[in-house]
């Protein structure tokens, strides 16, 4: 309840602007939606997964490209992925940002509401 509060008065004072980067958990964003895995590029052409996200809380990561539209923000939308294949290997064997290849339009009252929820979070 109070967690709620401090984020509805830090969401009041200080709104999302264009550059803010904020991170969420991928399973609600990715794991759920089958064309997010295509749009991200997780899947091969034949429809075989490649890679798979990690569950995390900072393994999400949206960036605000644009603010100026009166009803939603323009983001970019990365997630932190783990290969499934063990001939595909990562850039670094930790993971990789994966970008996803359209921009992400997002309500500015449902961003807001993923902020006072806690869903999402700035770093």
């Amino acid at each position: 309840m109070i967690r709620k509060l401090f984020n509805r008065i830090k969401v009041f004072v200080n709104p999302p602007k264009t550059g803010g980067v904020y991170y969420g958990n991928p399973t609600r964003f990715v794991t759920a939606k089958p064309v997010e895995y295509v749009l991200h590029g997780l899947k091969d052409r034949h429809g075989k997964t490649i890679l798979e996200p990690i569950p995390s809380n900072y393994g999400y990561r949206i960036t605000i490209e644009s603010d100026a539209m009166p009803t939603y923000y323009r983001c970019t939308a990365e997630v932190l992925c783990k290969s499934v294949d063990p001939l595909y290997i990562t850039d670094n064997n930790m993971g990789q940002w994966m970008k996803r290849s359209q921009p992400r339009k997002i309500l500015k009252s449902l961003f807001k509401d993923l902020l006072k929820s806690g869903i999402l979070v700035k770093n």
